[in-house]
């Protein structure tokens, strides 16, 4: 699994969740307030629920919202401002 910022790739593991979480504590570290977490259409159900929990149990005071965007070949998106 790939976890790519900004085009680049900055991490590669074996499992999607394990590389999620590294990239949103990345992206918490730079100080996301708001945060969205676009599902794919082959992502595995709960996985934008799980992500989300995990980011409001690290950083309460960052609003994060989950939406089902459905793209094919990328299972989550995830912005941050």
């Amino acid at each position: 699994v790939l976890g790519l910022i900004d085009g680049e790739v900055v991490e590669i593991g074996r499992g999607l969740v394990p590389v999620a979480f590294s990239l949103v504590a990345r992206l918490l570290a730079v100080g996301a307030e708001v945060m969205t977490v676009l599902v794919g259409s082959d992502a595995p159900a709960g996985l934008g629920e799980l992500v989300a929990a995990h980011v409001r149990e690290r950083a309460p005071l960052t609003d994060v919202t989950v939406y089902l965007g459905g793209q094919a070949g990328c299972p989550l998106i995830i912005g941050v401002e």
